[in-house]
């Protein structure tokens, strides 16, 4: 992964170059191409657009992924998407939404299906806006679905709020994650549970997840509506800030927002993504 074709950005990019180039040696293993297959990098934009949710630059065999506020699902098709067009671009020349496109389209999908990145039903849902949403549904709906086990037993565990044991999780194998603002490792099933003990140990709280999606772990706020004028300096002092946006607003729970909504019951709190 050491050369000018693996991707820009944080150890979040990095996790999902790894799972789109597992992706991609599942799905063309026996291709001469492989390799050019492989030599393509991400970005990931905190652009809020109305026009797209990704693109694939040919010249520089980069792909980017917008609208960060979507589901994983939604995610990761346009990612897989954006993909295809790279694969078909390696074999063409060139790239549009043709038939060549959509084989490549389907191949990228049956594997990530086989690979759990993703359920149907999930795709589905995530996918049913996209302007071919009725092609890619006959494509899948009826695919019988081959676990290959990939990264079987495998967890992700998330830990925020730790400034202070940050070394001491940089030496357990831990990385930072600066769009989660967490550090994260991935420990197999046999491991977790003695990881967990050493997390509670040094006084840290530490979240599950799955380690083979294609997930942006998107940022969470609680945003302070109506009649938060009246006590935006206990707002202050609770952590919140004015955003350009006039809104009162910090990253936060849902935990936390029920406390705010308890605690202020005359200010509208509410949830935002992104």
């Amino acid at each position: 992964m050491g050369n000018k074709w693996n991707m820009k950005g944080d150890n979040q990019v990095l996790q999902i170059k790894y799972i789109l180039n597992d992706l991609v040696q599942q799905t063309y293993k026996d291709s001469p191409r492989l390799a050019e297959y492989k030599k393509f990098y991400v970005e990931i934009s905190e652009k809020v657009l109305k026009s797209k949710h990704g693109d694939y630059n040919i010249k520089l065999h980069r792909i980017r992924i917008f609208n960060l506020y979507r589901s994983d699902a939604a995610i990761a098709g346009t990612t897989i998407h954006e993909l295809a067009h790279h694969i078909d671009n390696v074999n063409r020349g060139t790239t549009d939404h043709g038939k060549e496109f959509y084989a490549e389209y389907q191949k990228l999908l049956y594997m990530g299906l086989d690979m759990g990145l993703f359920s149907k039903g999930e795709f589905l849902a995530a996918t049913k806006d996209a302007a071919d949403s009725n092609k890619v549904t006959k494509m899948i709906e009826t695919y019988q679905i081959k676990d290959i086990g990939y990264r079987a037993g495998q967890n992700k565990i998330s830990v925020k709020n730790c400034y202070e044991q940050r070394e001491t999780l940089k030496q357990r194998g831990y990385q930072w994650n600066k769009i989660n603002k967490a550090w994260e490792r991935n420990v197999t099933n046999m491991e977790i549970e003695q990881e967990i003990k050493f997390l509670n140990e040094i006084a840290l709280k530490p979240e599950i997840g799955n380690a083979t999606a294609i997930s942006l772990n998107r940022k969470e706020h609680i945003v302070a509506g109506k009649g938060s004028y009246d006590i935006k300096e206990a707002l202050k002092k609770e952590g919140f800030h004015f955003t350009d946006k006039k809104k009162w607003e910090k990253e936060g729970t849902m935990d936390e927002l029920l406390v705010y909504r308890e605690k202020y019951p005359h200010v509208r709190f509410m949830m935002s993504h992104g």
